[in-house]
């Protein structure tokens, strides 16, 4: 009878727990963000600081913007008399310009493909949707142009004019100037797309970091779960630590400052680490809902709701554009106001404005941190330092101690929603209100900036008084989507918020990134198994009596996937590996070893020379491999492609793809692997190409 399962484990000495990560070290990269945002706001004022002095001084030159325009006009007046008057236009000369006008045309059109070539090509492929969307609002301003062109062309605005004015020109003008506004304001909101993506990536890598650093630390079955959130803990208490014994003793502001960041951002780890233990187990289950790994990736998680999310605020709506319509005729109709009832329309009201949408978009901040405090569990460290510091640091109640349940608990659910819906603006309404809300922020800011512009260009000597105007806006455009943009997606995807969608992606974009990990060690095996056969000697590094190489120190998560690739090779549960179990694997691969060739990558796996290869021994291998060493991310990819492709077309079937990560992890279904086809096949074509593989490895960040 084979043993159990219990019983063939590999027998291992006591590990002591992993160890607790530190302070705060080095220049905070929230202070290294916020810095960078403040020197491009400074560069956007001092861009319109100086586009306005060249304009006054445009100004000045001409004697005035009014005798400027009458003067242009007459000119305008004289030349076509000119050309009505007798002058013949040059055929030739008409021909070169329009074929000048044809290239410029073109031109631009093959830079905007190849932009747009480039984007689709390079940009991560989480942000395909959003470019997707991007491109999407790009068809909008052709339909506005297009629709203008033809009724330029039909008439119909001279028409109009002839009726409303008595003059078929005064119309166009109008008609010109509100279109060249209303592309000034989709180019706009397209810039904020892009911030919108940066924003994307920083609050990813933000999340990625905290969750790499919890990892170090998992818990293990059986285990208080409240426990995951220690290395956070222990890292702030003793960023505490470190900041009181360096900044009390010095009277130097530039230490206070620094340690107020890192403890900032340690708090948000530990923030994130309070959230993602109550998402992972929650006190109350949900009805329905399976229970979650302990090793759930929430970072992935909360990155594939970020794209949708960011994907689905460049769709703007209906509502959206109304409320956009209203913000329009408000605006417009001031001059109307000024003029029938004799109020002064200054730039102190542009300016006032400017500031509305700064209050606005600080009301939005302000309730975006007010549902993220009723939703984040209460701490101590939370609220500040602890009175005294423990001899030994981190103390030890605080790392075990159980999280009190988050503020909202207390309210009651009522008739407009949930407990957790009641935090919102409108009730069960609100999560898609606040996406409601961060377009129409994005749409205003876009059209206070046009107004800003006109004013500048029409009033430049205001250009110094307009810049208090423009700071306030650049603050909304570059600094604000970073804030709210974590938050919105944390608040309406946690707790009673859960997303069934993205946790099923999330489950299955992490079963593929373990088997796909156990492929990569396999891979080794079987670049080690090639040279054994070529060599057919063993290796004298690791004859026996050759000091052995010392193995590299193994994280909790390494552990845990060579411990599944152990399994593997272990078929009959014994604890060991045999010659036998090695050659079925290695056949498996698509290696065919002889007995000479076989011997040697034993020998070189079992060096203690006992016959069987045990767990600390294929650890041992394992980790000081460096086969992969130098390898980058797209190495890596590139050859397990390589390795799954068996017959060598460069498409990955669903056959092979099967076959591959059936033999790496057994228990996955039918449903997982073709989850997986899905992941890789962006073109749904049914096959998997090179590049559409490192994609999908690349969005997983599997191999960094």
């Amino acid at each position: 009878m084979p043993p159990s399962r219990a019983a063939a484990t590999p027998a291992k000495k006591a590990k002591k727990a992993p160890k607790m990560p530190g302070s705060k070290k080095g220049c905070p990269s929230r202070l290294t963000e916020q810095l960078k945002d403040y020197m491009l706001v400074a560069v956007f004022l001092g861009l319109v600081a100086m586009f306005g002095n060249y304009l006054q001084t445009q100004k000045a030159a001409h004697g005035g913007e009014e005798h400027g325009h009458g003067e242009e006009h007459g000119h305008g007046e004289e030349h076509h008399r000119l050309l009505n008057g007798g002058h013949h236009v040059d055929p030739a000369l008409d021909m070169q310009v329009t074929l000048g006008i044809c290239v410029v045309l073109i031109s631009v059109t093959i830079f905007f493909e190849v932009v747009k070539h480039n984007l689709e090509h390079s940009c991560p492929p989480m942000m395909a949707n959003i470019l997707q969307a991007m491109f999407g609002e790009l068809t909008v301003l052709g339909f506005i142009a297009l629709f203008t062109f033809f009724m330029i062309k039909l008439k119909v605005i001279e028409m109009t004019s002839m009726i409303v004015y008595g003059d078929p020109e005064h119309l166009l003008h109008l008609f010109e100037d509100i279109h060249f506004m209303l592309f000034f304001v989709m180019l706009v909101f397209l810039m904020e797309a892009v911030i919108l993506i940066f924003a994307t990536l920083s609050s990813e890598n933000k999340f990625r970091r905290t969750e790499d650093m919890l990892a170090n630390y998992p818990v293990g079955s059986g285990a208080n779960a409240d426990s995951s959130v220690a290395p956070a803990v222990s890292q702030l208490l003793l960023t505490y630590k470190e900041a009181r014994g360096n900044c009390l003793t010095r009277v130097c502001f530039c230490p206070r400052l620094l340690w107020s960041y890192r403890e900032a951002e340690a708090k948000e780890e530990l923030t994130y680490a309070l959230l993602r233990a109550r998402f992972i187990n929650p006190t109350k289950p949900m009805p329905g809902t399976p229970p979650l790994p302990t090793d759930f990736d929430f970072s992935a998680y909360l990155r594939n709701r970020m794209t949708h999310e960011v994907a689905h605020s460049l769709h703007v709506s209906p509502n959206t554009w109304i409320c956009v319509l209203i913000l329009l005729s408000a605006i417009l109709y001031l001059p109307v106001v000024e003029i029938n009832h004799g109020i002064e329309l200054t730039v102190h009201s542009v300016v006032g404005l400017a500031w509305a949408l700064w209050i606005f978009s600080f009301c939005f901040r302000a309730k975006l941190g007010h549902i993220m405090y009723m939703l984040t569990p209460p701490h101590p460290l939370l609220d500040g330092p602890p009175q005294a510091f423990d001899d030994e640091a981190p103390t030890a109640s605080l790392l075990v101690s159980k999280p009190e349940p988050p503020p909202y608990e207390s309210l009651k659910p009522t008739r407009d929603g949930s407990k957790h819906e009641r935090l919102f603006w409108r009730g069960r309404q609100g999560p898609g209100h606040l996406l409601f809300l961060l377009r129409l922020q994005m749409l205003s800011t876009a059209i206070i900036l046009a107004v800003l512009y006109s004013w500048l260009t029409t009033n430049p000597e205001d250009t110094y008084f307009l810049l208090i105007g423009f700071l306030p806006v650049f603050d909304v455009l570059f600094l604000s989507p970073k804030i709210i943009l974590p938050w919105l997606v944390i608040t309406t995807s946690t707790e009673l918020l859960k997303k069934n969608g993205p946790i099923n992606e999330t489950l299955n974009e992490m079963r593929t990134e373990k088997t796909l990990k156990m492929l990569k060690m396999l891979q080794t095996l079987q670049a080690q198994a090639k040279q054994a056969q070529k060599l057919k000697l063993a290796d004298k590094k690791n004859r026996p009596g050759a000091p052995p190489q010392r193995p590299k120190e193994l994280d909790p998560a390494q552990e845990a996937e060579l411990t599944q690739a152990f399994n593997l090779f272990d078929r009959d549960n014994s604890g060991s590996i045999d010659k036998n179990e090695l050659r079925d694997v290695m056949l498996s691969l698509g290696v065919q070893l002889d007995d000479t060739a076989l011997a040697t990558l034993y020998t070189q796996m079992d060096p203690s020379g006992d016959g069987a290869i045990d767990f600390k021994e294929f650890c041992d291998v394992m980790a000081t491999s460096n086969s992969t060493a130098d390898e980058t991310p797209a190495q890596m990819a590139s050859s397990i492609f390589q390795m799954l492709d068996k017959d060598g077309s460069g498409k990955l079937t669903a056959k092979e793809l099967k076959d591959s990560v059936m033999l790496a992890n057994p228990s996955l279904t039918d449903e997982d692997v073709a989850a997986a086809m899905e992941l890789f096949d962006n073109d749904h074509t049914g096959s998997i190409s090179e590049k559409e593989f490192r994609q999908g490895l690349e969005k997983m960040k599997t191999f960094g």
